[in-house]
């Protein structure tokens, strides 16, 4: 007599239901770390394309970031962006009814939204900006009050949260710190993020000690 060997009906259960529970706790960290990466990418990348806005210009007219206001600055934005609509209102964004966009930082900002869904912010006040080496230390929160833009890497997708150094979680909104012909990450988390380091906690960094210090200049 030929015997046949197999799974009987109960053992297969019991095997998917070991395999689903895996999957249902892995999955989501798995996403997350996914989902946080094209976030972190996505900064890089506009973060670049923005460094060689005031260069082309100061080549091309003699101009920079310490000549632009916020409109100017938009403007420059979005020559040199591929922006598929310019909005004065978060309201225009096309947000979801009762949603809100990003944080009070941003209140009366102009925003660019970009062919690849990412949005260049250009907040109300700001610029003109210029910078200078110091030979002090430069603490990341809250220098350059009105030198920040920002990047919003996915859009108006959540979670549009700023980043910042008190917090891991995944967040899309990059400030960036912009005077002269020069850019640089806007606080220790974004700088981290660009070095690609863990996010660092608060009080563990101030700007790299290349001390570049970002001032607005006075009209």
């Amino acid at each position: 007599m030929t015997k046949h060997f197999g799974f009987t009906l109960a053992e297969v259960l019991i095997t998917l239901a070991i395999i689903g529970v895996v999957a249902a706790l892995t999955l989501p960290a798995l996403l997350n770390s996914t989902r946080g990466a094209e976030l972190k990418t996505g900064f890089k990348k506009e973060f670049a394309a923005l460094a060689s806005v005031p260069k082309l210009s100061y080549a091309h007219d003699g101009t920079d970031f310490s000549n632009w206001d916020q409109k100017a600055t938009a403007d420059q934005l979005e020559d040199n962006f591929d922006v598929v609509k310019r909005v004065d209102d978060e309201k225009d964004l096309g947000l979801a009814t009762g949603e809100k966009y990003g944080e009070a930082d941003l209140n009366g900002a102009i925003y660019l939204v970009l062919n690849d869904g990412a949005i260049l912010i250009v907040p109300t006040g700001f610029g003109p900006c210029s910078y200078t080496k110091t030979t002090s230390d430069v603490t990341l929160t809250g220098d350059g009050t009105d030198c920040k833009l920002y990047i919003d890497a996915n859009g108006v997708k959540g979670p549009n949260k700023i980043i910042d150094e008190t917090t891991n979680t995944i967040t899309d909104i990059y400030p960036v710190l912009a005077g002269g012909m020069m850019i640089r990450p806007g606080n220790a988390a974004a700088q981290a993020v660009f070095e690609n380091q863990k996010v660092l906690s608060k009080g563990e960094s101030t700007y790299d000690a290349t001390k570049i210090e970002f001032a607005k200049i006075a009209p």
